[in-house]
């Protein structure tokens, strides 16, 4: 089926992970066949050459669903990170929902999302849970947006303001697509941050933001790799801050991003990394250092909280570490 004008474009970027993706697009398709007005999404599927056998997972989907409004691309050769962008490019729809190929959506997703889709919005902000090593379906990401967003908000540098660190987040933005269309993006690429320019575009010229503070998918945890990790979640991160300045972002709200930034995810992260040794991520502490000491040494969160975390010994912060996860625990018991 070829839909010319849909209202919504759900577009998957997808490379080389066929039963992901299987598991992605049945959820979908499951969400579709419970709706009565399906007939205005298309789904936007952007092959980033794949070697393992996402072109038949794609084929068997179309040839099952025919009444489904596919919209398929397949790479000749692999466009990196940036196909996340490039994914939007084909779609034709009013509004455009980048959704990662190891999501999940959750019933109903679909149809509450469409439900904020309107002419008075631009932008709705939405929620996720989260799958726990791969496992069924865990608890709650903490909230994305304060409640009262949900009743929609329209000044764009409070939603990114509080939205921070989540604007990295591939699936937390559906936007109108008049907003990003016509910009050239070319100039960002190579900042495996290819979705958050253009969410950041989106926001600071959306007219009303809505939040839907119930989970509309899943995301699975810790499933992503083969990437400098925080030369992408420190560098290319302040460059987008940077970026968003450039485009009308406040510098006071910027500079309480950055900070919020280093203390609710960087901090805890360099923590996870160095206790747990996550071997998806070879990373050069030396490097690190050096990226944190040039982003943030003019920042007193650096010097109290991140310092103390890249440069302790492993086995010293491992200790501490479990040493105030006891006393949060027994805290906690003390007050029930």
């Amino acid at each position: 089926m070829n839909l010319r004008s849909p209202l919504l474009s759900l577009c998957i970027p997808t490379y080389n992970r066929a039963g992901l993706l299987r598991q992605m697009l049945q959820s979908i398709l499951n969400d579709l066949a419970a709706m009565p007005h399906a007939r205005g999404v298309e789904i936007v599927i952007a092959n980033n050459a794949s070697s393992d056998d996402t072109r038949s997972v794609i084929s068997d989907f179309q040839q099952r669903y025919p009444e489904v409004a596919w919209n398929i691309h397949h790479h000749a050769v692999s466009v990196g990170a940036d196909n996340v962008q490039i994914v939007t490019d084909y779609a034709r729809g009013e509004f455009v929902w980048i959704l990662s190929d190891d999501d999940l959506l959750l019933p109903g997703a679909i149809s509450r999302l469409m439900a904020e889709l309107n002419p008075e919005t631009d932008a709705v902000v939405v929620t996720c849970n989260h799958f726990i090593d791969g496992g069924a379906p865990g608890g709650l990401v903490q909230p994305v947006l304060p409640a009262a967003y949900r009743n929609g908000h329209t000044r764009p540098s409070e939603v990114i303001g509080e939205l921070g660190t989540w604007i990295t987040f591939l699936s937390v933005l559906c936007f109108r697509h008049s907003l990003t269309q016509d910009i050239d993006y070319r100039p960002t690429f190579g900042t495996n941050l290819p979705q958050s320019y253009m969410f950041m575009d989106a926001l600071l010229h959306s007219r009303r933001t809505v939040y839907v503070s119930e989970p509309l998918l899943s995301m699975r945890h810790d499933n992503a790799g083969g990437y400098s990790y925080f030369k992408v979640f420190v560098n290319s991160f302040n460059s987008l801050l940077d970026y968003g300045c450039s485009r009308g972002l406040d510098a006071a709200t910027a500079a309480r991003i950055r900070t919020k930034h280093l203390r609710g995810f960087l901090i805890s992260t360099v923590i996870a990394h160095r206790i747990n040794r996550n071997g998806r991520f070879n990373i050069d502490w030396a490097g690190t250092r050096r990226l944190f000491y040039q982003a943030y040494s003019t920042n007193a969160t650096y010097w109290l909280g991140a310092v103390p975390v890249l440069y302790l010994p492993t086995g010293l912060l491992r200790l501490l570490f479990n040493a105030k996860q006891i006393a949060r625990r027994a805290a906690a018991s003390l007050r029930r």
